[in-house]
């Protein structure tokens, strides 16, 4: 599952939820930072990609009231090993972060710009020695 931010505000970003980083039967702990019930197991990676903080999320499969919890967390399990813990009701999924700031992109117009006005300013100057 991949999902990509379509507006734009101060920071766009991609979240790629990869098979890879799938742990069943595993949960990380210590770094949650929202705690919501669900009746679709996708939608937790949506509430995740709606939340700028989170970059991976824990699933409880399903709770007493036949809703699965998902716990948004703000780290993932590479830079936190130490707080993963076993737990067989849970599947932990974490995601390949990828941001891309505006600010970037406005350098990048701005310095293609400029290359595009001093290439016709140097053309203007080779012309004019060329033609005296």
């Amino acid at each position: 599952m991949s999902l990509s931010n379509v507006k734009c505000l101060d920071e766009c970003r991609h979240l790629e939820f990869r098979a890879a980083q799938v742990f069943h039967g595993h949960r990380l702990m210590n770094h949650v930072i929202s705690r919501t019930d669900v009746t679709n197991k996708e939608f937790c990676g949506v509430l995740c990609f709606m939340e700028p903080k989170c970059v991976s999320y824990n699933l409880m499969t399903k709770n007493e009231n036949g809703k699965h919890n998902c716990e948004l967390n703000n780290a993932t399990y590479e830079e936190n090993k130490r707080d993963v813990e076993e737990n067989p009701n849970y599947v932990y999924r974490g995601a390949k972060v990828k941001a891309f700031q505006k600010i970037k992109l406005t350098m990048l117009k701005v310095f293609l710009a400029f290359d595009f006005l001093l290439h016709v300013y140097l053309k203007c100057q080779f012309d004019a020695l060329i033609s005296s």
